[in-house]
């Protein structure tokens, strides 16, 4: 059907025949319907254009025929007599028509206006990462994975005001670390195998004989993703 609506330098047109195949409708019916509106509108159809133009077709059989040709104006006026759903796919074709590029130009202004804004949300994402850029630096150019109370020191250094308690507490609470038993403390498997965390495990030597712990290292990966995270929340734990 979108074929039956022609856009011609600028401006969408459709013929009375046209009209009778997208509703469903004789084209003698059309011809009387735009006769009967336009008389309806006070529209005089020998003195205007406007709506509709009465014009000829080569019809099947080689005779010359009346039709008329509808502006825009003119297949919504008589769009309006006719079923409601045809009506709205005829009306969103038609949007869909003039909102197409037609050309070129037309291709290369929207390609110009689509890099313009991507610019201007480019440049509003440097303003609000500008805090963290030179922190987030750091976390990059190093590989060594650091235990959760330098990580919650670095934040305080860069405006982060959270402390190594209030951090595992957070931790603990977003079910990032064990919250209780001989494990407390310690990222859980998942985030471990994420590259969020690492466990250090060490062997401490004592009088009733060797007893092995772990500590809990935030990875360069593990911080920028908390930066990240914390950053958003603007202050609020």
């Amino acid at each position: 059907m979108k074929k039956l609506i022609k856009l011609e330098n600028g401006n969408i047109k459709m013929t009375s025949r046209e009209i009778a195949e997208w509703f469903g409708k004789r084209h003698a019916d059309v011809m009387r319907d735009i006769r009967s509106e336009s008389e309806s509108c006070g529209i005089n159809i020998e003195l205007t254009n406007a709506y509709f133009a009465l014009v000829k077709y080569l019809a099947g059989n080689g005779e010359m025929k009346n039709e008329y040709q509808l502006s825009k104006k003119g297949i919504l006026l008589i769009g309006a007599r006719y079923d409601a759903k045809l009506r709205l796919a005829l009306i969103e074709k038609i949007e869909e028509l003039e909102n197409k590029p037609q050309n070129r130009q037309q291709l290369l202004a929207l390609a110009v206006i689509e890099a313009n804004n991507y610019i201007e949300e480019l440049n509003e994402q440097l303003t609000i990462d500008k805090p963290f850029s030179d922190f987030a630096k750091a976390i990059a150019n190093s590989s060594d994975s650091i235990p959760v109370g330098s990580f919650a020191k670095m934040l305080k250094n860069d405006g982060i005001k959270l402390g190594r308690n209030k951090l595992f507490e957070w931790l603990r609470d977003n079910d990032y670390l064990i919250k209780k038993g001989r494990e407390k403390n310690n990222a859980k498997q998942r985030y471990v195998e994420q590259g969020l965390f690492e466990i250090k495990e060490s062997v401490v030597h004592t009088v009733k004989g060797d007893l092995m712990t772990t500590t809990t290292l935030m990875t360069g990966k593990g911080q920028m993703y908390f930066l990240d995270k914390l950053g958003d929340k603007n202050g609020k734990y």
